[in-house]
């Protein structure tokens, strides 16, 4: 799964194997190498299982391999059984400067130095967004491969030619929708996306805020003073910023692929235009070429040519047994379980809390 510029999520390559096994994972992506993104340099986020770690190495497909920051936390949560400190683990992957990141790494230093320790044997280029030089594009988690399994809702359980026939036209009505909504909204004359425009206006409204000092004549590096405390509650700062490397010290002008506030206050100081620091990924234009690849039909199986190949026949012995409720063989970890002081048990019947349907109120 990929996504395009307005987050939608985006089915790349579908397979059907065994199990998730090194020989499996090996399979899918040698060929997703192959056919579908051959291009050097894309980031692939993965959690890190020592089976899909290997495949990677064995590739050498000059990918760039990091790690999903949820399952780094579960990962913490199993070997130090501590919410709070897990939540700084999580803050210290979003974090964006390094300032941030030693703020939280104190923390958990003053926590645990095996803590600590664990934490820094983590490659930072392969979990933090301030080191990984905006290859993420603000994405940490592999939360947009798991949606997949709510649009394949109650075909999992078929036979094989239902799965890839469901597939298959599932897929055609996703492209076809996405692809009509991209060019309604070129045909209405916008160029960059909604979501886009919206957060430009707010770090607009934000840079009229900043005091603004030109170091060069060539007009191209600043230092940007912030006057008034920021939305987010972060104390005020004085970031640099320079338009040719475009980078900002806060960060997010490199991950995010377009102007922060502090970038937006320098364009308007020698009148230039921040919209030509934005990505063109953000396009409407990008969006629509993305969905632009239509499906063919298939035909009736009268016109299809005469097969002369491999038979492939099931196993009975692997049938699963037709008797009783289907079990799921899904296992809930630490990722699962939700934080009991945000979201308390409460009474099946009553719905108060203090007290189970089993059990009286203590």
């Amino acid at each position: 799964m990929a996504q395009d510029g307005r987050n939608n999520t985006i089915p790349l390559a579908y397979a059907i194997v065994e199990g998730e096994t090194s020989d499996a994972w090996f399979f899918f992506l040698q060929r997703l190498r192959l056919w579908v993104t051959p291009q050097p340099g894309l980031c692939l986020i993965l959690d890190r299982h020592e089976s899909i770690k290997s495949v990677v190495r064995r590739l050498n497909s000059n990918w760039h391999h990091v790690f999903c920051i949820r399952h780094i936390a579960q990962n913490f949560m199993r070997t130090f059984k501590n919410t709070e400190m897990k939540k700084k683990v999580t803050n210290i992957g979003y974090s964006m400067t390094q300032s941030s990141i030693t703020h939280y790494r104190n923390q958990i230093r003053d926590w645990s130095d095996d803590a600590v320790k664990w934490v820094d044997d983590i490659p930072k280029k392969q979990w933090l967004q301030a080191h990984d030089e905006g290859r993420r594009w603000g994405h940490m988690t592999t939360n947009i491969s798991e949606c997949v399994n709510n649009v394949l809702r109650g075909v999992h359980n078929l036979p094989i030619s239902p799965i890839v026939q469901a597939t298959y036209y599932r897929s055609i009505e996703l492209f076809v929708k996405r692809g009509s909504e991209a060019r309604a909204m070129m045909a209405s004359g916008k160029i960059y996306l909604d979501k886009v425009m919206d957060n430009l206006a707010k770090e607009r409204a934000i840079s009229n805020t900043h005091q603004v000092y030109i170091h060069n004549r060539g007009q191209n590096i600043f230092s940007v003073q912030e006057l008034v405390r920021q939305p987010s509650g972060r104390p005020t700062g004085t970031f640099m910023v320079d338009l040719d490397k475009k980078w900002c010290d806060c960060g997010e002008f490199q991950a995010l692929h377009y102007p922060c506030s502090h970038v937006i206050g320098a364009c308007s100081k020698i009148h230039h235009d921040f919209m030509m620091y934005v990505s063109p990924c953000y396009t409407l234009q990008y969006v629509y070429n993305v969905y632009q690849k239509e499906f063919q039909p298939v035909p009736r199986q009268s016109y299809w040519p005469e097969y002369d190949g491999i038979e492939l026949c099931h196993n009975p012995i692997m049938r699963r047994d037709p008797k009783g409720r289907p079990q799921s063989a899904r296992i809930h970890t630490e990722m699962d379980q939700r934080d009991s002081s945000r979201h308390p048990k409460r009474c099946g019947i009553c719905r108060n809390e203090g007290h189970k349907k089993k059990k009286k109120k203590s």
